[in-house]
């Protein structure tokens, strides 16, 4: 019988390993270890990678104060307070959750799963 060498022991093993690892997103395989609650938009971007989806709107409400502004609705107190939203959905396809991270501002406050992906 013939001896199989180390090298190709080696070889053969590092390629079934290799094989079962998936190519996710980077750092998000599983959870959303690469974002954390108060982390700046740009950070997450650099750290998560691109979401699949990004959804933004603007929340206007008005502080307490006494300063007068006018709106469509009529006359308001208080100064106007304009929150930028944006919440980015990244999709790992049916066999996996989606994560669902909120912004406000540029800084992340909620860090979610989803249903599966699609």
């Amino acid at each position: 019988m013939k001896r199989v060498s180390k090298k190709w022991l080696v070889l053969v093993v590092w390629l079934v390993v290799a094989s079962s690892l998936s190519l996710e997103p980077k750092a998000i395989a599983g959870s959303v270890q690469c974002a954390w609650v108060g982390d700046l938009m740009v950070d997450v971007l650099s750290k998560c990678g691109e979401p699949s989806w990004v959804e933004s709107r603007e929340e206007r409400t008005v502080g307490a104060g006494f300063v007068p502004f006018h709106t469509p609705d009529g006359w308001l107190r208080g100064p106007l307070i304009i929150n930028e939203i944006e919440r980015w959905i990244y999709n790992f396809g049916p066999t996996r959750f989606m994560w669902i991270l909120t912004f406000e501002n540029g800084i992340l406050t909620a860090a979610n799963t989803g249903g599966y992906g699609f």
